[in-house]
């Protein structure tokens, strides 16, 4: 009688021993799963700082861009302010041989008169 009870508490312990090495082994399985998606977010937030600095350098090298841009605008509107003080400068020097190109066509005109009075 006592056999048998040995015999049904060994299969007892045996049977609970499995279920032990099982439970373990899932156990195992889990931890190694939750490694593994570890490794896959310390990943992901390693490629989003990376990102993170891209975008930061691309955001500088914009605001770099900008105030180049910015200064380049300031140069082209000095330099048109130029040309057109230039073209007024061009306009009253026109003006100004033209007057005296009629200057001199008026001396001109009272010399020939004065040569045709001479020669009466």
């Amino acid at each position: 009688m006592q056999a048998k009870t040995y015999r049904m508490q060994a299969r007892t312990y045996r049977m609970q021993a499995q279920t032990y090495r099982m439970q373990a082994q899932t156990y195992r399985r889990q931890a190694q799963t939750y490694r593994r998606q570890a490794q896959t977010y310390r990943r992901q937030a390693q490629a989003y700082r990376m990102q993170a600095q891209t975008y930061g350098m691309q955001a500088r090298t914009y605001r770099v861009q900008a105030k180049t841009y910015r200064m380049q605008a300031h140069t082209y509107r000095m330099q048109a302010q130029t040309y057109r003080t230039q073209a007024l400068t061009y306009r009253m020097q026109a003006r100004t041989y033209r007057m005296q190109a009629k200057t001199y066509m008026m001396q001109a005109q009272t010399y020939r008169m004065q040569a045709q009075t001479y020669r009466m």
